[in-house]
């Protein structure tokens, strides 16, 4: 099996614990922002592997991994648990990404990377004839997250992302 094969199945698989272990509050943050239950749940994949912790040295917090250098976002996590709260961090996450879509007319591709970079960092690279992914970590952030909400949405379409504990209820 290829390495890239392999990535893709590996990847699938964790959206698909990441969709079911907080499908509620997922839910919840779709239905208030407007941003799909696949989107949301790619961006926790690529944002903290589904692990609600602090991370990037310490700066991102939670599922979403909210920034704490970025003033209005450390305010709103000291006052939110520290953003270690998944719904509340799901929540929020889903705002900041549909504010970024506002202020992209709605592409997603530079409202992701916005998500990553910063909105600044993406206009400066528009600005120049860049690609939004220019400025993001790894250089691909917007398009591996297209890529797995792609991937996961397929699961959802045909029947492979159930979660478990929905399959027994249905039973």
């Amino acid at each position: 099996m290829s390495n890239q094969i392999e990535n893709v199945l590996r990847t699938s698989s964790l959206e698909r614990k990441i969709y079911c272990r907080y499908e509620k509050p997922i839910g919840e943050a779709s239905r208030r922002s407007g941003i799909s239950r696949e989107l949301l749940t790619a961006v926790i994949s690529r944002e903290s592997g589904g692990r609600n912790v602090r991370g990037d040295g310490g700066h991102g917090r939670g599922l979403m991994q909210i920034d704490d250098r970025y003033p209005p976002h450390a305010r709103w996590l000291k006052a939110n648990r520290d953003g270690l709260d998944p719904h509340t961090n799901i929540g929020y996450g889903a705002a900041l990404l549909a504010e970024n879509l506002a202020s992209f007319d709605g592409i997603e591709h530079a409202a992701l990377a916005a998500y990553n970079a910063g909105p600044a960092a993406v206009r400066r690279a528009l600005a120049r004839g860049a690609d939004p992914d220019s400025v993001t970590t790894g250089r691909d952030y917007s398009a591996d997250v297209l890529r797995r909400a792609r991937s996961f949405a397929e699961q959802l379409l045909n029947g492979t992302a159930v979660c478990l504990a929905n399959a027994r209820r249905a039973q």
